[in-house]
């Protein structure tokens, strides 16, 4: 996989989270920290 490395899939991780947590549709907002790759 590939993306930034303090994401959850390219999205910002507290987007994310709050997401989850409220079960709400929200906006992703795609992360733009140091990318990565694992694999």
């Amino acid at each position: 996989m590939t993306g930034p490395q303090d994401s959850v899939i390219g999205i910002k991780k507290e987007v994310s989270i709050k997401r989850f947590l409220t079960q709400r549709s929200e906006r992703f907002v795609v992360d733009r920290g140091e990318s990565g790759f694992r694999g």
